[in-house]
């Protein structure tokens, strides 16, 4: 999901709003884990993480996902580097990669 916070709307509650309006999954936004900011040109980029047991079946909105699928951490880091992702992720991921790894296992 990549919407935005809305007005008096933390940054954990915005990701949570927008991970069930465009997934259809329902993540308590106390659940979800910080990984990290990126401040870009015209916007703060925050990347949550969050655990959930089994591989919940996501609903996409169709109007915002164009697909949705459940990746290994390998497999996100190789479709990155093959230039998979839409080009701000390749700077979020340079920045935040390493933490992001880290999270992923130690959370796993």
């Amino acid at each position: 999901p990549a919407g935005s916070a809305l007005r008096a709307e933390s940054s954990r509650r915005g990701a949570s709003r927008e991970l069930e309006e465009e997934t259809g999954l329902a993540i308590a936004a106390d659940e979800l884990v910080l990984v990290g900011r990126v401040i870009e040109e015209r916007a703060l980029f925050d990347l949550w993480i969050a655990r959930v047991e089994g591989e919940p079946i996501p609903v996409p909105d169709p109007e915002e996902v164009q697909d949705a699928e459940w990746v290994a951490l390998d497999e996100v880091r190789r479709r990155w580097k093959a230039g998979m992702f839409a080009a701000p992720w390749n700077a979020r991921f340079d920045q935040l990669w390493d933490t992001l790894a880290h999270e992923v296992v130690t959370r796993a």
